[in-house]
């Protein structure tokens, strides 16, 4: 049998509606020998069965009508499996149908974002809902009311609309004021009422005040202009060099003395979408003159003030005296933490050392001098492994190796060497270990939760051996916080720490989820807190199963599509069956596989022949493929699950380590199918006056002399020979050569052929 049709293709969990199937040749003459088994545990009512007029047991077309179920509220979607009884035999043919949940109560907020937003920026406010009806697409956005500050408003846009959850957009208008305080939103649908609308609030912050995000250089040379560029966030965009002041305030030895400084140049460094004070950045220059009288041996300290928009801003600088040992640049200037092997070499640029002089001799000697005088370098009160020295610009290039350390964070650190007098030249600088990536198995899972995720976090160092219970991490995702279920490893040490737990997953939305992991004891924005990326999909489903039919069909060696207004039936070869197979929701796959009821039996690879007429896997609908298979043979009827798996490596996540292996949840379609013996069926009829030599009459679709067949018809009178072509015939035993051409023909009479009262044998 085959769906031809069905009608409506949902309803609610409440059933008690009627469902209207078109089939094609199912076994039966009366609805009382049909049953509809809905899922696993139900079974519908058959009300009517009415066929087409002239249809018979092999052929045959009606309509079926059944009264759904009540199912459980949870239902999404279930298969329908129609099974007629004629005799012994036994046809099915299966359909997926939704049901959508009864609706009770207002409608629900599952996610909305912004949470929050300062007053100057534009609002766009995205929620995601449930408790709604479910939109038909395309969807309208007047069926959705949002209701803020007394205005009546319309989505701009509904991206989804399930059964169980709906997605819009509202970009808020310049008609809704936005003051510091909570912004209220009533979202309901049109077809329930403002009774059931559900209420998103957004609180509104004021306009941040200016900020000082980084000056550069904080440190200079005492007897040259230093140029200092400092970073200002949240100025008004129309900020100039007008609205800005900025003074200095410094010390020499034991005098305190104050200036005005020059502005040299206000620029903005916001970028080109940039409209409102929120994003604003700008990147004011000043010089900071030398020193002199003697003070330029010296250095000093400043600070640097800013004043703006009412702010008043301070970043220090310090001057160093000419010949005074000193650090330009750490490169990079930090390192993970990390159990493969040593960290990868850093490079520090040194001014004046080991001596003063070192730099401008000629040639340099500062590294000669470095080698003699036994440079060290510590990094957390242990020592790295210096490889090199090298002369560059007048300064000293050191290349070494940080230790490995078990804790991430900023660590205290020195470079010390002996000059050329035997005295300890030393340098104070600062080196920071940043925590990788937490790592997780696996990278994704179903929007229904549940999938037990194992995470390791790297560099929280001596915290680690306390965190020994469940309670002792908390992790979220998308805000949401999962259950740790285990505590599965500590590893601490001095030179490495680690900690790897197994959580379950909450439910979420399609799409990439922002993740946190953190020792219960710190505070969520404490250091301690480790960020990492998970992906939630939608389980892949099989949304229907039918024979595929070819374009043409190869009749007795020829392709023929019709001869004199008559359609050829297509008809493939019984060992070359093919499926047509909607998959929906997968993210990609690699192969299918047909299982049988033995989950460890597999029938091989189905995608190893195309299809007499689609692609093998075209993209049709946009979260649905059409795939062709080819389904094995068996010897007898039996019903088997067909699974088809997603397989294949999709890469690291977007915040991944491209280094590392990362693993994927398994993603596979399942479904059940019957094999079954089919029933004898005529092929084709060909008459022909006269036949070709040998045992076949009609060869390469002709008959002797070229002639073509008369195709389900002969004359009313006179010879000839009709060549019945049949399909799903038993196999017959040949034992006699015949007299003609060799072949092997029947010894005894094998079929009969009745045309009205008159019998005729081969």
């Amino acid at each position: 049998p085959s769906l031809v049709s069905f009608s409506p293709k949902n309803g609610l969990t409440s059933g008690g509606f009627e469902i209207t199937v078109r089939v094609r040749n199912l076994p039966t003459f009366t609805a009382e020998s049909v049953n509809v088994e809905v899922g696993a545990d139900s079974f519908a009512v058959v009300t009517s069965w009415q066929q087409k007029e002239g249809s018979s047991l092999t052929q045959s077309e009606g309509l079926l009508r059944i009264r759904a179920p009540l199912v459980p509220a949870w239902t999404t979607t279930v298969q329908f499996r129609i099974t007629a009884s004629l005799g012994s035999a036994s046809r099915d043919v299966t359909f997926l149908f939704e049901y959508l949940p009864v609706l009770v109560g207002p409608s629900t907020v599952q996610q909305h974002s912004p949470m929050e937003i300062y007053q100057s920026e534009e609002l766009t406010l995205w929620a995601a809902m449930g408790n709604m009806p479910r939109l038909t697409a395309p969807f309208q956005q007047s069926a959705v009311v949002i209701e803020v500050s007394g205005q009546q408003l319309s989505p701009t846009a509904i991206v989804l609309s399930t059964a169980t959850r709906t997605e819009l957009q509202l970009a808020v208008p310049s008609s809704v004021a936005l003051t510091p305080g909570t912004l209220s939103f009533s979202i309901y649908s049109t077809s329930r009422g403002v009774a059931t609308a559900a209420t998103i609030d957004v609180t509104v912050l004021a306009d941040p005040s200016p900020l000082l995000v980084s000056s550069f250089p904080s440190s200079g040379q005492a007897e040259v202009d230093n140029t200092v560029a400092m970073r200002l966030r949240f100025l008004d965009l129309a900020t100039t060099s007008q609205d800005i002041s900025v003074s200095m305030i410094y010390s020499v030895a034991i005098q305190v003395n104050s200036m005005d400084l020059v502005i040299s140049q206000v620029r903005s460094v916001s970028t080109e979408s940039c409209t409102t004070v929120v994003c604003s950045e700008f990147e004011v220059q000043v010089t900071v003159p030398m020193l002199t009288g003697g003070d330029e041996a010296i250095g000093g300290m400043a600070n640097i003030t800013v004043t703006v928009g009412g702010e008043t801003l301070v970043a220090g600088f310090e001057w160093i005296g000419v010949g005074i040992p000193n650090l330009q640049l750490v490169q990079p200037a930090w390192t993970y933490v990390t159990d493969d092997g040593d960290p990868a070499p850093i490079s520090l640029f040194l001014q004046n050392v080991p001596s003063a002089s070192c730099g401008t001799n000629s040639p340099p000697s500062c590294a000669t001098e470095a080698q003699d005088g036994e440079m060290r370098v510590e990094i957390d009160s242990v020592s790295a492994t210096v490889t090199s020295h090298e002369d560059i610009d007048g300064l000293l290039k050191v290349v070494l190796v940080p230790p490995r350390r078990g804790s991430a964070g900023l660590k205290s650190a020195f470079v010390s060497v002996r000059d050329l007098q035997a005295q300890t030249v030393a340098v104070n600088f600062e080196f920071s270990y940043r925590p990788p990536t937490p790592y997780i198995n696996p990278v994704d899972g179903p929007v229904a939760g549940g999938t037990p995720v194992t995470i390791t976090a790297i560099g929280w160092g001596a915290i680690s051996t306390s965190l020994t219970s469940e309670s002792d991490v908390i992790v979220e995702f998308g805000g949401e916080e999962a259950t740790v279920v285990l505590v599965e490893s500590v590893e601490s040490s001095d030179q490495f720490s680690a900690v790897t737990v197994v959580v379950l997953a909450p439910r979420g939305s399609v799409g990439e989820a922002q993740c946190t992991i953190r020792p219960s004891t710190s505070e969520a924005g404490s250091s301690s807190k480790l960020t990492f990326l998970y992906t939630y999909f939608n389980d892949p489903y099989i949304s229907s199963i039918g024979e595929s039919r070819p374009k043409a069909c190869p009749i007795l060696g020829r392709y023929l599509d019709g001869d004199g207004g008559h359609r050829l039936p297509c008809r493939l070869d019984r060992h070359r069956r093919f499926l047509d197979l909607w998959f929906c929701n997968h993210i990609a796959f690699v192969d299918h596989q047909l299982v049988s009821e033995h989950p460890a039996h597999r029938y091989g690879q189905l995608a190893e022949e195309t299809c007499p007429g689609p692609e093998s896997c075209p993209r049709v609908l946009r979260r649905c493929d059409l795939c062709c298979v080819q389904v094995p043979a068996v010897s007898t009827p039996k019903r088997v699950d067909l699974l088809v798996l997603f397989t294949g490596d999709q890469g690291p996540p977007r915040n991944g380590d491209p280094d590392l292996i990362y693993y994927r949840s398994t993603k596979s379609a399942s479904t059940q199918f019957q094999y079954y013996a089919p029933s004898l069926a005529t092929v084709q009829t060909l008459w022909c006056l006269q036949c070709n030599a040998g045992s076949s009459c009609v060869v390469n679709g002709l008959c002797a002399n070229g002639v073509e067949p008369l195709l389900s018809s002969a004359p009313l009178s006179g010879g000839g020979a009709l060549t019945v072509v049949l399909d799903n015939f038993p196999t017959i035993s040949l034992t006699t050569p015949s007299v003609v051409g060799g072949d092997n023909v029947g010894a005894e009479t094998v079929l009969s052929l009745r045309f009205g009262g008159a019998a005729f044998t081969t």
